[in-house]
């Protein structure tokens, strides 16, 4: 039994998503899914429908169109983008997390990281919703490690703020990296393989074979919003990112500076939504 086997067996507080969630994350590998069908599951699902309302109708998702109904949603938004909007809200209300865990700061990142990575998909041509989806997962397996081994999660966090690396600290001390937690708990949700991929090797893209497009891009997301956390000017945060990345996902870096200013607000108002 691997070490992510045994933290599983162990664990006592294996998150779980709505019905409507499972039957979404299956229409990723089903493109002639039954659309009005899902819809009006969702519709049902009152607590799901009023947040997912509520997110839509954010800057980030809706711009300046109102959306006032699961149905409309579709309509104006698209069922892709519904769907992430129903995953996240899923997501966000799955984790039960210490009282001393700052759970809202937790996923205002992975928001943060979720939107660079959709940006980053639309420059080089994938799914941007797909890429979203991956983003906000990213470091959901530490959700899963913290609840199990809280103290060492601490110490861990307080070697990563004096710059260690967070996989190579997990891998030394569990035998496993957050991104190996976060492909498992993907994978017994049955998300596609793209997506568990891409949460199991964003820490090391080119490791995976074939490479990881959505690892790919996870990766250089959690650069970009680094760099915007210190307020790196254009030109630096392009020369902070990995070039070996970049030149795989193909993307182009003064088209990139160009689309810049679409990450001034990475998350809009989607800390109120928290």
């Amino acid at each position: 039994m691997s070490a992510v086997d045994d933290l599983f067996r162990k664990s006592q507080q294996l998150p779980t998503i709505p019905k409507v969630a499972q039957e979404l994350i299956v229409t990723f590998d089903q493109p002639d899914a039954a659309i009005d069908d899902i819809a009006k599951k969702i519709a049902l699902d009152q607590a799901i429908s009023a947040k997912v309302l509520r997110l839509a109708n954010t800057a980030q998702f809706g711009g300046n169109r109102k959306v006032a109904s699961i149905r409309e949603a579709v309509m104006v938004l698209g069922f892709n983008s519904l769907r992430t909007l129903v995953l996240a809200c899923s997501f966000v209300d799955s984790f039960r997390t210490p009282k001393n865990f700052d759970i809202k700061k937790f996923w205002l990142h992975s928001f943060r990281v979720a939107a660079a990575s959709k940006w980053l998909a639309r420059l080089c041509k994938q799914d941007g919703e797909i890429a979203f989806t991956c983003g906000l997962l990213h470091e959901i397996g530490d959700l899963l490690i913290m609840a199990e081994h809280p103290t060492q999660f601490t110490n861990i966090n307080n070697s990563v703020a004096l710059g260690g690396n967070r996989a190579e600290l997990e891998l030394t001390l569990f035998g496993f990296t957050y991104g190996d937690v976060g492909a498992e708990l993907a994978n017994r949700w049955r998300f596609p393989d793209a997506i568990v991929n891409a949460i199991r090797y964003q820490s090391s893209p080119n490791a995976a074979q074939p490479f990881s497009v959505y690892a790919g891009l996870i990766y250089l997301a959690q650069q970009v919003v680094a760099q915007l956390d210190i307020g790196a000017a254009p030109d630096q945060l392009m020369e902070a990112l990995a070039v070996d990345i970049v030149h795989a996902l193909k993307l182009d870096t003064d088209k990139m500076q160009l689309h810049l200013a679409e990450l001034n607000d990475l998350t809009g108002d989607i800390a109120a939504f928290l």
